[in-house]
Formats: structure tokens, C-alpha cells, sequence
């Protein structure tokens, strides 16, 4: 096992719809095992780093920022599940998911590319795709889910239970506002990525964690540019970013709801 477990990218995407989404909201949820001893210092790192997108997103959108975090203490899976459920979602809103610590697959999970995200504090986890599937029961137009967690395997019988604003200066405001919109306002669907393939550890630095990294960078180089932005491009050129240190997977569903029943596509 790697000293950090780091992983899986869910995001929901899709077709173009071109019409301003008025009076919407971004629903936040950051979740960082900031109390494990051995990666805690890293995935507080991540958090900030999240922190800080979602508020440039909410800013360059227009969108109603509705943040939860968990963190610390306050990062437990069932404290996580109820917040899910009780987020107030309404069909045009935009939620994001992310998770940073540790996570694992079992021999169980073959067929899925999804890791179980563990938390330390209580010593058990959540499936990632359990996660998905209940953010998708509150029916927002588009769902964004990063889980920066390891999707190492390792055998059944060791396995845990299962259960301050910074924005860009130097670019013109009308352009990333425009960006940003192409990508959190315009399309809907479902992409789920992987940082790193199954039965493959993810990496973590001093300053976080590799593919955290790599996915922030490629995004905004992608809302600076003067091309129309894709999330197909987003996630080409974090591949690239993160070289042969592991090998991130994604696969882009394409449909009118928000059902995996969309043809695969994959880099």
C-alpha cells in the first residue's frame, strides 16, 4: 500500500443544453480524512485546493454556493450519507463531490472500476458508486464526484466494513465566466473516472495528492483558453499531467436522464 490512497473521479456530464440557468445552485461536498496519521497533512492540502475551486465555480457561474464539508472529526460515513440525504436539490442545480484518504477494492468489486472510500476515524467505508447513486435520487442537472483515494486491491478478509476566495487575475473575467458555464451549466450526463486503474495505487506528495493535482491544473488551463472547453479535453490532458506515475481510466456516459445507460467511451 502506497502512503496514500488516492482515486476516482465521478462526473456527471453531458449534451449541450445552451440556455442560462437562472437562480440555480452549487451544492458542495468536501470531505477530507484529515485525522489519519499517515496521509492526514496531504489530504488537508487537497481540501483547501477544493475549497478554493468550487468557490472560483460558483463565482465564475453565478451559481448559489451550498457548501458541506466534513473533515477531521466530522469525516464518518454515516454523518456523510445523512448529509446527502438531506440535501435540498432542485432540477437545475449543480452538486460537486469530493473525497480525499484512503480507499481499496475487494476480489467482490471485479466489474466495477469504483474503489470503497475508507474512513479512518471510524475504520470502515463507502462504496464510491453508492455515493453516486444516491446524489443521482435527487435528480440535479449535473453532478461532479472526485474521489482522491488509492483503488488498490486487497483480500476480502482484510477488508473494512463497507458502509477564503481566490479567482484569476490575469485573465479576462468574460472568458472564464463563459468557460465555466460551457462546462457547469450547459451539459449534463455522467463521466466516471478513475486516477487510477483497478488493482493500481494512486500517489500522494507534500502538496497533495498526484491526480487532485493534475485534474485542477488541466481545468484551468482549460477555462483560461480562448476554445470552448470539454470535459473530454479536461480529463486527456490530466492524464497526461500525471504521466506513467499511475494510469488514470474514464468512461463518458452520454444520455437524456441520469441513468448509466448511455453508450462508453473511453481515452
Amino acid at each position: 500500500m502506497t502512503d496514500r490512497f488516492l482515486g476516482m473521479i465521478l462526473i456527471a456530464f453531458c449534451a449541450f443544453v445552451p440556455v442560462a440557468i437562472e437562480a440555480a445552485n452549487l451544492h458542495s461536498i468536501i470531505v477530507a480524512d484529515t485525522s489519519d496519521e499517515g496521509i492526514g497533512s496531504s489530504t488537508a492540502i487537497d481540501y483547501e485546493r477544493m475549497h478554493r475551486e468550487v468557490q472560483k465555480i460558483a463565482h465564475y457561474t453565478g451559481l448559489k454556493l451550498k457548501e458541506v464539508t466534513l473533515k477531521g472529526n466530522e469525516a464518518r460515513p454515516k454523518k456523510l450519507l445523512e448529509r446527502i440525504r438531506k440535501l435540498k436539490v432542485h432540477s437545475d442545480d449543480v452538486v460537486i463531490f469530493y473525497f480525499s484518504g484512503h480507499g481499496f477494492r475487494t476480489p467482490g468489486k471485479e466489474g466495477s472500476p469504483w474503489p470503497n472510500l475508507y474512513f479512518s476515524r471510524e475504520q470502515n467505508a463507502v462504496d464510491f458508486d453508492l455515493i453516486r447513486e444516491k446524489l443521482e435520487e435527487h435528480n440535479p442537472r449535473f453532478i461532479l464526484l472526485i474521489a482522491d483515494a488509492c483503488n488498490s486491491l486487497i483480500p476480502d478478509e482484510w477488508a473494512p466494513v463497507i458502509v477564503q476566495k481566490w479567482f484569476f487575475k490575469a485573465i479576462d473575467d468574460e472568458i472564464l465566466k463563459e468557460n465555466y458555464r460551457h462546462l457547469f451549466l450547459y451539459e449534463t450526463g455522467v463521466v466516471m473516472v478513475t486516477s487510477s486503474e483497478a488493482g493500481e495505487p494512486s500517489w500522494a506528495t507534500m502538496s497533495g495528492g498526484l491526480y487532485t493535482m493534475a485534474f485542477i491544473q488541466s481545468l484551468n488551463q482549460c477555462v483560461k483558453s480562448s476554445e470552448t472547453p470539454s470535459w473530454q479535453n479536461i480529463l486527456d490532458k490530466s492524464v497526461l499531467i500525471v504521466g506513467d506515475n499511475q494510469h488514470p481510466d474514464y468512461h463518458i456516459y452520454r444520455g437524456i436522464d441520469n441513468n448509466l445507460r448511455f453508450a462508453t467511451m473511453s481515452p
